[in-house]
């Protein structure tokens, strides 16, 4: 077996759709590109070759991170490995390799998600465990671990939700300027989101490598919510596009507004052909509004767990936080 850094995307593609089982997230090689070609995030790739072929692939990539305050993260994920390779260990061989050039411990912590219920997930885990406390420099690291959930909807519930009266209007942005988008954050964001989307993650998240849904909420000519996600297809019966929410601003709307807001966003999403909405119960915003306008809580929960060289991180495992945990 031998470990390769940077393999090809369309390479990596092509394993992801060979291994991963429905229902799973279906990354295609723009949508990689996006991931792996990140502008403002640093990103190591590994992949492990047998026969010249791709047969194991992780990747490494840092991004701000919020925990009370802004932390420089590094984020384990695409972990993929062929079943059908003859190779035993091959996940902690990856591991192993990819700590010969990462030094974790330039980053404040070393964060994965996995799904909370799933056995095979949680051999990820073990695996990562193993591996990091083999060296002696992260041996005094703590470790970080919370579950959390989703909200998801469907633009037909949305529309069932749709008000007569108008107390503003809902409008969808194409190309939106990221400009505007950090004016409405500073304007009416919380301390969360303002410190976390710069200027410059800001023009990274809205790259157009990946198609993204944006609705801006107006009142009297002025923006007061947000709401945008990326576009990212799932795999099930059939492929259908699946609306990955990562920016949410509604904190000084009211009640009325925000069930004007959200239900009228489903006309929009409905012609863009987008079967699910789905954001991540990560705290950094008010759930009751948004399960009063038509959402659910999602039965499925995840687990963010990680390495962490600053203590005062575990005392955020109910607080606000954020991770673009895609």
């Amino acid at each position: 077996m031998e470990f390769i850094f940077n393999p090809e995307i369309e390479e990596i593609a092509g394993l992801m759709s060979r291994v991963w089982e429905p229902p799973s997230w279906f990354y295609d090689v723009q949508t990689l590109d996006f991931y792996l070609g990140s502008k403002t995030n640093r990103v190591f790739s590994l992949g492990a070759y047998h026969k010249k072929a791709l047969v194991g692939y992780l990747a490494y990539i840092t991004q701000p991170a919020y925990f009370g305050e802004l932390h420089r993260s590094i984020y384990s994920t695409f972990w993929t490995v062929d079943p059908k390779s003859s190779f035993r260990g091959m996940g902690l061989k990856l591991h192993q390799h990819m700590l010969t050039k990462v030094d974790i411990n330039d980053y404040d912590s070393f964060l994965t998600v996995v799904d909370t219920n799933s056995t095979a997930q949680r051999e990820i885990l073990i695996i990562q465990n193993r591996v990091i406390k083999k060296y002696e420099q992260y041996k005094n690291y703590e470790t970080y671990a919370r579950d959390y959930g989703w909200l998801y909807t469907t633009p037909e519930i949305l529309n069932r939700h749709v008000k007569e009266i108008r107390h503003g209007e809902t409008e969808k942005v194409e190309n939106i300027n990221t400009s505007v988008v950090r004016e409405i954050i500073v304007k009416c964001g919380n301390q969360v989101l303002q410190n976390v989307f710069t200027i410059e993650v800001l023009g990274d998240a809205f790259d157009k490598r990946v198609a993204r849904v944006t609705c801006i909420y107006k009142k009297n000519g002025e923006n007061i919510g947000i709401i945008s996600g990326k576009m990212i297809k799932t795999v099930g019966i059939k492929i259908h596009p699946t609306l990955v929410v990562d920016l949410l601003i509604i904190d000084t709307m009211s009640e009325e507004e925000i069930n004007e807001f959200i239900p009228s966003m489903g006309v929009y999403l409905a012609t863009a052909g987008i079967g699910k909405i789905m954001i991540p119960s990560l705290g950094y915003y008010k759930e009751q509004p948004l399960l009063n306008a038509g959402f659910f809580r999602a039965k499925e929960k995840q687990t963010l767990y990680g390495f962490t060289k600053r203590p005062e991180m575990k005392k955020h495992s109910e607080t606000a936080i954020y991770l673009d945990v895609f």
